[in-house]
């Protein structure tokens, strides 16, 4: 900032005033530096002594406390407890202890454990009978069974602030029956006092503070004694001191004096001794060196003062009687060639520099009217004209070009500015008229843009700018401006702007985003499309760069890219982009740079996220397609074949080149009707999808079930343009199906039905024959000799025999018959449809058992394999067989029943002598 002031000044006078100013701001700035630093070196030696002084009387008041603390335990371990229980000889054992009276000068008292006072050593009025349980010291003796000094306070009994210890007082059993406390009036002189009453220095002295009452105990000024200290908060040095900062500080004390202190805590109590000394006395010697500092410093500033006056005149007169020689040479004449050079060194070569700078301007005259001359051909060159108009002599100047532009002749002299206006049109020359007023009365420079008709019909159109001059009093004194005729720039403006309209029309319109950014990658300009796409408005974006934007690319590869796209002019790829939600979408880019647009880059922006999750999907359904353990095929909606995977080559047999171009009657098996197949086209036709299990034929003729899904594919229009099977062979399912069948309902060895297929025949076969009247009669059937055969040769030949048995069984009924093997060597045979008559039923049943009795009979031949290595051995048997028959009416429906008459009607055959055929009735058994 200039020093505006120093302007009207000579240069002699600014030369001192700023030497002055620099010097005495150096000089008052070390003699302020050493002032503080004295001062600070001071404080800190005080604050050392003073510390090192209450440290060490810190010391003597804990040495005196621990020793009366230590009396007063001796007297609690010397004192038989059973004195409590008489108080005179307690009081006389305490009257012997004559120098308790100097250690404790309030007393000594004994309590007993209710806290009544039952000695006292004071000679005066005796305190006994009173009781002191409020007392810390007590307190913690009775409490803790533990000796402590206690706080100082108002005793009752006592008035004046005291300082109480107490110690337990124990029997022989270590319970504490009593306590003996020792008083310390701070009225009378006491170990706190003997160390407070001194001063430190002339009007310092010293403080005992207790920091949990935050009281002062003990002090110089015994005024203080008992007084409280303001709470916390409301001075924070204090409150330093008080939560245990040993140290020195400079603080305001609660009297408003600032004062220099130096805390220590006794170890015994936890009290704090401060030493305090006014700063107008810790601080006095320093403030008298900083007042010689002050003078001294003073005699020096006024010493150079005078000093650099002197020595600038004497520098400086050269320079002055230069300037006076300068001031004295006619205005009206030219430039002095040259100035005498009157003094050595650097003044001398300011001077000669100065007549350099004289020959250099009369050269510049030279050259200022040769440049005028350029500037009127430039103006024609510009179709530029320039005039000024001289508000004083209201003269108005113009340049040639000006001349021609209006085809006046420049001998007539220049118009006026209200002339000037009425060339043109009437709503210019008011606009020209008003920026002139506004410019001569508010100095606001004008630029308008003019148009005129000419004679011959043309139109012509004109820039005009204006600003005015002042002088040094601010008055407006010139109006100076120029005239460029801009009819050919205009037109070509015109037809700039239609193309720009008809491309921002076509920007802001497209469906494809549109983005312009700089070489930095910062973007100039979005449109609606990009906006929507992107999910950020206009302002948005205009504010972010494509780093922002980017995903897929880091930083380093959009820069290789853009150096690609300078060198080749133009660029297309797919890349991914954020949102503002922070989804991510695919776009393609065709991007562009032209090098005279700046090197800005333009870029159509694609959305091809739908395309990119379409090319995904295909792949996928491609993969899945190509890769499905089900066959799949895909038929039209005629049922011809377009396309099979190879699980449906590898399943039915047939190459895709066989099928393609084939309708899917190729692989009908036949096994399902005509009904079956329009039950399935009308669920594709209503419901669009049929699921469920078929029968289809492989190439080589075999015919295989399978699990078929069929589903339409529909176009956006819900029309039906192809169709969609996936299958899979369940031929082994189905076997494993029919295996577990096998071995739930038919006996493994004879494959005959077993007794729970047994059970639902017969359930069957009542049903049936409660519909039709018939009846039914049950076989139950036991082989004779069987076990023999067993010991003899072994179960193998026996499960030959039961084989045998089971197929010669099934050779002597009808084929509605049902025959069963309960286990072992029993076997059932279930009779349907016999006649409507019981009588006729039993003598049909009792027929067909006889002749099964008879195939029985026969002579057996078995042949058993022999082991390896071995042959074969043929086995001859007899075997009969006993047999229990029970008919049962059409109106029976229990089972157990029928079942148990025909075992019971068995036993009594084999009672009979076996290979019997034998009724069941309630009379006795009939062959």
């Amino acid at each position: 900032m200039q020093l505006n002031f120093l302007a009207k000044h000579s240069i002699k006078t600014r030369v001192t005033l700023s030497t002055m100013g620099i010097f005495l701001a150096s000089l008052w700035s070390l003699s302020f530096y050493a002032s503080v630093e004295l001062k600070n070196d001071l404080q800190a030696g005080l604050s050392a002594q003073q510390f090192a002084t209450v440290t060490l009387l810190s010391r003597q008041l804990d040495e005196q406390l621990s020793e009366r603390h230590a009396w007063l335990q001796m007297v609690a371990n010397d004192t038989d407890a059973k004195l409590l229980l008489d108080p005179p000889k307690l009081q006389s054992s305490l009257d012997q202890r004559v120098l308790l009276p100097s250690k404790f000068n309030d007393g000594v008292l004994v309590l007993n454990s209710q806290g009544l006072v039952l000695a006292d050593s004071v000679s005066g009025p005796k305190r006994d009978g009173q009781t002191l349980l409020e007392l810390a010291s007590v307190h913690t003796a009775r409490s803790e069974g533990r000796s402590s000094i206690g706080q100082v306070s108002a005793v009752a009994g006592v008035g004046t602030p005291s300082l109480d210890m107490a110690a337990p007082l124990r029997d022989a059993g270590g319970r504490v029956v009593g306590t003996v406390v020792g008083l310390t009036n701070l009225r009378k002189p006491n170990p706190l006092t003997a160390i407070t009453a001194n001063r430190y220095g002339y009007t310092g002295g010293y403080l005992l503070v207790d920091p949990l009452q935050r009281r002062v105990i003990a002090a110089t000024d015994t005024t203080r004694i008992m007084e409280q200290l303001p709470a916390a908060g409301v001075n924070p040095a204090l409150d330093r001191f008080l939560d245990g900062y040993q140290g020195s500080l400079v603080l305001t004390n609660p009297r408003g004096e600032e004062v220099l202190a130096s805390d220590k805590r006794l170890a015994s109590t936890g009290w704090i001794l401060s030493a305090v000394l006014p700063t107008t006395e810790a601080f006095a010697p320093i403030q008298a060196m900083q007042q010689r500092m002050l003078l001294a410093t003073l005699l020096l500033t006024l010493l150079a003062g005078g000093l650099t006056w002197w020595r600038v005149r004497h520098q400086l007169a050269p320079v002055l009687d230069t300037i006076r020689a300068l001031g004295q040479h006619p205005h009206h004449k030219e430039i002095p060639i040259s100035l005498p050079v009157n003094a050595p060194g650097e003044i001398g070569e300011l001077i000669q520099a100065f007549n350099t700078l004289l020959a250099t301007l009369a050269q510049r005259n030279q050259k200022l009217l040769a440049q005028q001359d350029m500037l009127s051909r430039t103006e024609a060159l510009a179709h530029l004209g320039s005039w000024s108009w001289d508000i004083d002599t209201n003269t108005v100047t113009w340049s040639d070009e000006l001349f021609q532009f209006f085809r006046l002749d420049p001998a007539a002299g220049a118009p006026t500015l209200r002339q000037l206006a009425r060339l043109f049109i009437p709503q210019d020359a008011q606009r020209l008229e008003e920026a002139v007023q506004r410019a001569l009365h508010y100095a606001i420079p004008f630029e308008l843009e003019l148009h005129t008709l000419r004679r011959d019909g043309s139109q012509r159109y004109y820039l005009a700018r204006g600003e005015v001059q002042r002088d040094a009093q601010l008055v407006v004194r010139r109006l100076m401006g120029s005239l460029q005729d801009v009819t050919e720039q205009r037109q070509i403006q015109e037809t700039l702007q239609h193309s720009y309209g008809a491309l921002q029309a076509v920007l802001q319109t497209t469906l494809d985003g549109f983005v312009r950014a700089d070489k930095q990658g910062r973007l100039l300009q979005v449109n609606p499309a990009y906006c929507a796409m992107s999910g950020y408005s206009q302002d948005a974006l205009l504010q972010m760069s494509i780093l922002d934007l980017e995903v897929s690319e880091r930083p380093e590869d959009i820069a290789a890219r853009v150096l690609r796209l300078y060198q080749t002019g133009r660029d297309q790829f797919e890349t991914r982009h954020r949102r503002k939600d922070g989804t991510l979408w695919d776009v393609e880019i065709s991007l562009t740079t032209h090098a005279d647009g700046g090197g800005d880059m333009f870029a159509f922006v694609r959305d091809i996220t739908d395309r990119k999750r379409a090319q995904l999907q295909l792949e996928m359904s491609a993969s899945v397609f190509s890769h499905a353990q089900e066959g799949i095929s895909i038929t039209d909606v005629h049922g011809h074949i377009l396309n099979v995977n190879d699980t449906f080559c590898q399943i039915t047999g047939y190459s895709r080149a066989e099928v393609i171009g084939k309708h899917t009657r190729l692989l009908k098996s036949e096994r399902q009707d005509n009904t079956f197949y329009q039950g399935m086209w009308k669920a594709l036709l209503v419901n669009g999808h049929w699921s469920g299990e078929i029968w289809n034929r492989r190439k080589n003729g075999e015919i295989y079930p399978e699990l078929l899904t069929i589903s339409a594919v529909r176009d956006e229009r819900g029309v039906t343009r192809q169709y969609v099977a996936l299958f899979s062979d369940i031929s082994a399912r189905k076997a494993n199906e029919d295996r577990v069948r096998q071995l739930a309902f038919f006996d493994a060895l004879t494959e005959l039905p077993n007794r729970r297929l047994l059970t639902d025949r017969l359930s069957q076969i009542l049903l049936a024959n409660k519909r039709s009247g018939h009846f039914g009669a049950v076989l139950f059937m036991d082989l004779d000799n069987f076990k023999p055969l067993n010991d003899t040769h072994g179960h193998a030949v026996g499960d030959l025999l039961l084989m045998e048995v089971a197929r010669r069984l099934k050779a002597s009924v009808r084929e509605v018959d049902t025959v069963a093997r309960l286990g072992g060597d029993e076997f059932v045979v279930l009779l349907s449809e016999l006649d409507l008559t019981l009588e006729t039923s039993q003598i049909q049943a009792m027929a067909i058992a006889d002749k099964i009795r008879r195939s029985i009979a026969e002579v057996y031949r078995l042949t058993r394999n022999g082991h390896t290595g071995s042959a074969s051995q043929a086995v001859e048997h007899h075997c009969t067989a006993s047999m229990g028959v029970a008919v049962f009416e059409p109106s029976q429906t229990d089972q157990e029943s029928i079942l148990h008459h025909a075992d019971e009607a068995m036993y009594r055959a084999k009672e009979a002598g076996r290979n019997q055929v034998v009724l069941y009735t309630t009379l006795p058994a009939n062959t």
